[in-house]
């Protein structure tokens, strides 16, 4: 089927834990060059008394799919992972996203590796910070070989995952992935 602007598909989730697939906001770009999705719970909270845990990993996965117009040279895909993540010094995590064979991450290393001792009574600092991950996978248009009908484009996977750990008590660390974006890039 041709169309004149790309389509995109639901995301289609294969993991999460955390049901986030049903409460994503999904929003297309006019003119079909990009998919954004706005997350309300992809979220990892690691605080609190030694009966609470030290170390966590959440993640999602699934799988998005673009109907492009036969026209299109298309480049690849940019997804494009923003989020925010509060922490104090003897805390460390890692954020990483993949699309299709592309992958990316951030470190947060310790900071401090005494941590915060239970009963110090000096004040612990807070880090706070937005982040933003890019990557990048190359695929190619199935309108560019061969004769039509044309074979639609395979849907592609897309992963994030978050994962944490505290060293101590009065330590604490908040991940946090607040939207995606996945971008067409074609050539010029």
């Amino acid at each position: 089927m041709a169309t004149d602007v790309s389509t995109w598909s639901a995301f289609a989730a294969d993991y999460d834990p955390a049901g986030q697939a049903a409460s994503m906001t999904r929003s297309v770009a006019e003119d079909g060059s990009s998919v954004n999705f706005t997350l309300d719970r992809l979220t990892m909270l690691l605080q609190g008394d030694q009966d609470r845990p030290f170390a966590a990993a959440l993640g999602m996965a699934g799988q998005l799919a673009v109907s492009l117009p036969e026209e299109l040279d298309l480049i690849g895909f940019l997804l494009v992972v923003s989020g925010h993540v509060e922490r104090t010094p003897g805390t460390q995590a890692v954020v990483s996203c993949a699309i299709g064979h592309g992958a990316r991450g951030v470190e947060w290393p310790l900071e401090s590796i005494a941590g915060a001792p239970s009963g110090d009574s000096r004040e612990v600092s807070i880090s706070d910070a937005d982040f933003r991950l890019e990557c990048f996978t190359s695929d190619f248009n199935p309108a560019m070989v061969g004769e039509p009908p044309f074979p639609p484009l395979p849907p592609f996977p897309i992963t994030m995952t978050m994962q944490a750990r505290r060293r101590a008590i009065d330590e604490s660390i908040g991940l946090t992935i607040t939207d995606f974006r996945v971008i067409i890039v074609r050539s010029a």
